[in-house]
């Protein structure tokens, strides 16, 4: 196969810009040592293959290649299983059939220290930011209107139901209303 990029040398003369990584330490002794060139190269010989296009496959070629939904119950089967071996023995397995990592994130306890480690960090920023005078009123606004919002409009219709409760005569309380 002929070869697709030539061997070429690149040299770098300057020093990197302000933009790019901040030197390390080990890196800072070096520079100061003196310039020292460095070089790129690539290979000769570069290996092409050509990947056919789903189009241009048979319907064989996709079944074997690609996952289909009964590929994915299966693999998310395992996945329960390997889940439930989990929390209910406490094992973590790790052998050629089953794996657990990737898998800790959806233990019940992952899920609640996932949102204590969120709430922590909120809350930090929040105090730093009132201590620092620089709390952002928009963002506490929006923050805030998850959890508010939904509060809101349940006493909202608490207080219709009371309000309604209140106005009602005693025949009716006596006689209630069934709608079916």
């Amino acid at each position: 196969m002929a070869p697709l990029i030539d061997e070429t040398n690149f040299y770098l003369d300057e020093s990197p810009s302000s933009f790019e990584r901040s030197s390390s330490p080990s890196s800072f002794f070096k520079e100061h040592e003196g310039r020292q060139k460095k070089s790129v190269s690539f290979s000769v010989m570069s290996d092409l293959y050509l990947i056919p296009h789903a189009k241009d496959m048979k319907k064989k070629e996709k079944e074997a290649y690609w996952m289909n939904k009964k590929d994915f119950r299966r693999i998310e089967q395992e996945n329960f299983y390997t889940l439930d071996a989990m929390v209910t023995e406490g094992n973590f397995p790790i052998s050629d059939k089953d794996y657990f990592r990737g898998l800790e994130n959806l233990m019940p306890e992952a899920r609640s220290k996932r949102k204590q480690r969120i709430h922590f960090v909120v809350n930090a920023i929040l105090k730093e930011q009132r201590k620092n005078r620089v709390l952002n009123d928009q963002w506490v606004e929006k923050f805030n209107k998850i959890y508010t919002s939904k509060s809101a409009q349940a006493a909202y219709n608490k207080g219709i139901w009371d309000a309604t409760e209140a106005t009602r005569t005693e025949a009716s309380k006596c006689n209630p209303e069934v709608w079916i």
